[in-house]
């Protein structure tokens, strides 16, 4: 078998499902089924969407009078037929008001215009009609509320999403403001315990070293000592200035630690009637010398004005 002869076979199967084919049409397919199992697939699907097909149709509810009305008029016609052939004897139709006289026989034509007028003023179908639209427009309301209540849902669902975001923030300010609190009473501890440590009277201070600081310039007068004093919160350098020469109103006295060649900034001081004074704590082992200059203001870190005394420390 050619396979253009085959392929107008395959067309056919759609007909055949549908009963459609001619006899020998039909043999023929049949024939082609045992060899064509792409047809045999496509046949299988089909019949099963026919064996569907009396199933969309909408059921028809037919009223009982009307199929009384039927019938009684289908035995009328049977009995006319029947008295005509019996030579036109007189027969009276049930529920018409019809006469066979020799052999006539009543207008048929009238009886569907008949049951068509009476189907139309029957009470039956008038309540179906009411029933149907009751049904729809409940229906109708029952869209409508179904609608309310999926919009009420997602809202319901969007503020719980809402609220446990928020939640979930307020959780995290509340752990970041309990950790503030707790670095702001360590402080307070902190703070407190210095605090009564200043009002704890002084401890003796243990001088391990003065040195007498002498003018670079002989001709300024200035004199100065600087003490080295411990205890047990460290090494302090106290320093005393007097004579010291006016300076200008920006001008500043610095006192400098010196290690070889690097200074460090231990503080500055504004000169009273001539005199000053400084306290500074450090590790005196890192220093070998101290001195005080005039600065044009207080935010060097390096020395940049003259140095009006010096001395060296023992190591």
């Amino acid at each position: 078998m050619s396979s253009r002869y085959s392929d107008k076979l395959c067309e056919l199967v759609e007909l055949y499902a549908l009963d459609g084919l001619e006899v020998h049409q039909k043999v023929t397919f049949e024939h082609h089924l045992t060899e064509c199992a792409l047809c045999r697939n496509q046949l299988i699907q089909l019949q099963h969407v026919v064996d569907l097909l009396p199933l969309a149709a909408e059921p028809t509810y037919i009223p009982a009078s009307m199929r009384e009305r039927v019938l009684r008029g289908a035995r009328n016609e049977a009995a006319a037929a029947a008295a005509e052939r019996a030579g036109g004897a007189a027969w009276q139709p049930q529920g018409q008001a019809v006469q066979l006289i020799s052999g006539e026989c009543p207008n048929r034509s009238a009886l569907p215009a008949a049951l068509t007028s009476e189907e139309q003023e029957t009470p039956e179908l008038s309540r179906r009609a009411t029933y149907a639209e009751r049904n729809e427009r409940k229906a109708g309301r029952w869209r409508w509320i179904s609608v309310g209540l999926a919009a009420a849902v997602f809202g319901l669902c969007l503020w719980s999403y809402q609220l446990q975001r928020n939640g979930t923030l307020l959780t995290a300010n509340l752990a970041e403001a309990n950790n503030m609190l707790q670095e702001s009473e360590t402080k307070l501890a902190g703070v407190q315990a210095e605090l009564t440590a200043a009002k704890q009277p002084a401890e003796a201070l243990k001088a391990t070293q003065t040195v007498i600081l002498t003018p670079t310039i002989a001709a300024l007068g200035c004199k100065a000592n600087a003490s080295i004093a411990s205890d047990k919160r460290g090494t302090h350098l106290i320093l005393q200035a007097e004579d010291l020469p006016p300076i200008q109103q920006q001008e500043v006295f610095q006192v400098w630690l010196i290690k070889g060649n690097q200074p460090v900034n231990a503080g500055t001081f504004y000169p009273y009637n001539g005199r000053g004074a400084l306290y500074y704590t450090f590790e005196p082992a890192d220093y070998d010398m101290v001195s005080i200059t005039i600065e044009p203001d207080a935010l060097g870190v390096q020395p940049r004005g003259t140095t009006i005394l010096a001395a060296g420390l023992k190591g």
